[in-house]
């Protein structure tokens, strides 16, 4: 899992974040892009199938880590869970006050699968 994730990081680029996210963006390449990871994650390691469910952190719920407005999305099956941009933080991540929530789509977004097609063509999935 740890090289996919790693796969993923490696093609985050700046068309993949959304106009907001864009102007915010840090010099953190894992910063504003926590959606977009964890959604291509999710279809990549089976979706639904996988047991695997999105959650996201408010600043509501986290506002020591993040600023008014701002959310984190991450994955979570129980007591693991799945980052690809957890890098971004310094320090640990209240998972614990993450909410299950779906992403806006059933199917991949556009840039999901954008995200996704540049992970396939990088090589073989990791099992």
């Amino acid at each position: 899992m740890n090289r996919l994730i790693a796969r993923i990081q490696r093609h985050l680029t700046d068309d993949l974040l959304s106009p907001k996210w864009r102007e915010l963006r840090t010099d953190d390449p894992l910063s504003g892009h926590c959606y977009i990871a964890a959604e291509a994650l999710w279809h990549l390691i089976g979706g639904k199938a996988s047991g695997y469910m999105p959650h996201v952190l408010t600043h509501a719920a986290w506002p020591e880590g993040l600023d008014p407005g701002e959310t984190h999305w991450f994955l979570r099956k129980s007591r693991r869970i799945l980052d690809p941009t957890a890098g971004q933080f310094d320090g640990e991540i209240a998972y614990d006050k993450g909410r299950a929530c779906g992403f806006l789509s059933r199917e991949p977004s556009r840039r999901a699968k954008t995200l996704m097609e540049r992970v396939k063509c990088s090589g073989a999935l990791p099992a």
